[in-house]
C-alpha cells in the first residue's frame, strides 16, 4: 500500500476558521439534475466566498414548491430576478455572476452554507445615489 509521505505540521490540522456571516460570492459552476424519484429537480451550485481569502460554497435549490424561495433569493442576489421570473435563466448564464449570501455552519458538517441570498441593488437606485449633490 502506498505510504503517504508528508508530515504534518501542527498548523496544517487546523480547520478553516471561515466565520459565519455575510459574504460575497461568485458562481463557478450550476447544474440542474433529479433526485430521489427522478421527478423533482434541484439547482446544483459552486460558489467562491471571496472575503477572507476565499474558499469554495456548494449549495443545492430544490426546485420544489414549498422551496421556491431559495431559487428566488439567489436569482435576484445575481441581479437576475426578472429573466427568472419569465423562466428563461439558464445555467449557462449563472457562471461568473456576483451576488452576496448569508452564511451560517451547517449543523451537520460543520462547513459554513446558504443561510440566506440578499437581494442586489437595482441600478438605477444606485445612480440616483450617486447624484447626490451633497
Amino acid at each position: 500500500m502506498p505510504r503517504i509521505n508528508h508530515i504534518p505540521k501542527e498548523s496544517d490540522m487546523e480547520s478553516p476558521s471561515h466565520q459565519p456571516g455575510i459574504y460575497s460570492f461568485v458562481v463557478e459552476s450550476a447544474e440542474l439534475d433529479t433526485y430521489n424519484d427522478k421527478d423533482r429537480i434541484r439547482l446544483r451550485l459552486k460558489t467562491q466566498a471571496e472575503d477572507h481569502g476565499g474558499f469554495t460554497v456548494f449549495d443545492d435549490l430544490y426546485l420544489t414548491e414549498a422551496a421556491m424561495f431559495r431559487y428566488w433569493q439567489f436569482a435576484k442576489s445575481i441581479g437576475m430576478g426578472d429573466k427568472a421570473k419569465d423562466g428563461e435563466l439558464d445555467t449557462d448564464d449563472l457562471p461568473g455572476k456576483t451576488g452576496s449570501a448569508r452564511l451560517a455552519k451547517d449543523d451537520y458538517s460543520g462547513y459554513l452554507k446558504p443561510q440566506a441570498y440578499l437581494e442586489k441593488e437595482n441600478d438605477s437606485q444606485e445612480t440616483q445615489q450617486d447624484n447626490v449633490p451633497f
